[in-house]
């Protein structure tokens, strides 16, 4: 070996034996079968030097702290079942999960055991030491059981931690303060005299948190009541006139019918934090298809360009389904692509080629401007020469999306969803309920839901705004 390093002759040498798997100027790597050997053998009361040397591997050689470093290293490793020894070269992941869960288990058992140990030991010497009445070990006596009443209360309150939070295999860390905290508190408030410093030193806080913590009760309780306030608020918007709302359309409605102007994040923990917000339906994500080369019956004109500047340009029309407890009830409707007003609707239990014309007459009752285009998709009822008439006698001119693609009729597709889940199930309904229903929530949305594209303002205000 010349400074530090192993020569090529000694390398050959090394390579050579059993014991070793691999050889490098200045590491060796030996094979399992050795460790398992040595370790063996060590438990049974040999030398490390000797059972290096029986292999082959003389200390002169390799060096004496080598040998005491590989030593070290396999006892070490052997404590943490991390020598690898065995021939499981590929673990389960529940092999992994209950090695680590039989780790963790092990480590609490050991810091229980190793506690204990220490009380035991102290409460030993401290039953001595009383048995001589000297003024030294009387101070000695003093602090001894100082350190024991410490260790007492550190284990006390660990179990408490556990207990409360029901991790007695985790870390305090996996613990918020606040809880560690509490339960520093609650021990405190059942036994006056126990030691906090030792508790924070053994959930490991400190204890001018805990006295911050401590300091800062009114606060919290102010909060919580203002939080509870805010609760009555949030809720009865939540629940105004039954229909499901997002965090935005609460703010709003706080700020319509109650006169209240809170922040939406606000809005958004107080519905978390009391679990008042209602489950929303997963969005379907969108899959774009491709036009197929079939021949379109009216071109699409509008291209999705749905916003003009003024009300009344572009129009979208569409029929949806409503389940009921009769079966289906079918939704007409006409909104107005750039105010988002719902301008006609009609409720049927039949499909007929009727209910969308009936829908269509009501729009006689508005003074429509002349250049109005209908969106609608390539359905039967708008493919319809029937249909087409009654656009002729309105002076509407026809656009249809293309094939399979419901984003060239955005608008009205839109306002199905938002509207379905925000009335709920229909599936209990009759058909004159479901009526009344959407009756009731075109009549809101139309006059009562602000919405933020419109800058919070009701599709009929923000109309009024536009013609103003």
């Amino acid at each position: 070996m010349h400074k530090g390093m192993f020569t090529e002759e000694e390398l050959r040498y090394l390579r050579s034996l059993d014991a070793v798997e691999r050889a490098e100027p200045l590491r060796i790597t030996y094979s399992k079968e050795f460790k398992r050997e040595f370790m063996r053998r060590y438990h049974e009361g040999e030398r490390p030097r000797a059972i290096f040397e029986s292999a082959g591997l003389k200390a002169e050689l390799i060096g004496y702290k080598r040998i005491e470093r590989a030593c070290a290293h396999w006892r070490e490793a052997e404590t943490k079942d991390a020598l690898c020894l065995t021939d499981d070269k590929n673990p389960t992941r529940d092999d992994i999960r209950a090695r680590e869960r039989r780790r963790a288990s092990e480590r609490c058992a050991a810091i229980r055991a190793s506690r204990d140990r220490k009380v035991a030991e102290m409460e030993e010497k401290l039953a001595k030491r009383r048995r001589q009445a000297k003024t030294r070990e009387e101070k000695l006596i003093a602090s001894q059981a100082a350190e024991i009443a410490a260790l007492k209360a550190q284990v006390k309150a660990l179990k408490a931690l556990g207990a409360l939070a029901g991790r007695t295999q985790r870390a305090p860390q996996a613990t918020e303060k606040s809880e560690r905290f509490e339960v520093i508190f609650r021990l405190r408030t059942d036994d006056p005299a126990f030691n906090v410093s030792a508790a924070c030193e053994a959930l490991e806080v400190s204890r001018r948190g805990y006295c911050d913590w401590m300091a800062a009760a009114p606060g919290r309780a102010a909060r919580e009541k203002a939080d509870l306030e805010a609760k009555e608020q949030v809720e009865a918007a939540y629940g105004y006139r039954g229909f499901k709302k997002g965090s935005r359309q609460v703010v709003d409605c706080l700020r319509r019918k109650q006169g209240v102007v809170m922040n939406r994040k606000k809005v958004q923990r107080i519905a978390r934090k009391y679990d008042l917000a209602p489950k929303r339906k997963k969005k379907n994500p969108y899959h774009p298809i491709g036009t197929d080369g079939l021949p379109k019956v009216a071109a699409n004109v509008v291209n999705r360009q749905f916003r003009r500047g003024q009300p009344l340009k572009v129009i979208s029309t569409d029929i949806t389904y409503l389940p009921g407890r009769d079966g289906f009830s079918y939704l007409s409707g006409v909104i107005d692509c750039e105010t988002d007003i719902v301008l006609a609707h009609v409720t049927s239990n039949s499909m007929e080629e009727q209910l969308v014309l009936d829908t269509y007459d009501q729009l006689k009752e508005i003074e429509l401007p002349d250049g109005i285009w209908a969106c609608s998709d390539q359905g039967v009822h708008y493919t319809a020469r029937a249909y087409r008439d009654k656009l002729g006698e309105l002076g509407i001119s026809q656009s249809m999306s293309r094939k399979a693609c419901c984003w060239d009729n955005a608008p009205i597709e839109s306002f199905w969803g938002r509207m379905k889940e925000q009335i709920g199930d229909t599936s209990q309904m009759s058909h004159e309920e479901i009526v009344t229903l959407v009756d009731d929530y075109i009549d809101y949305y139309n006059n009562e839901r602000g919405q933020a594209r419109l800058d919070w303002l009701t599709p009929m205000e923000y109309a009024a705004k536009l013609v103003a």
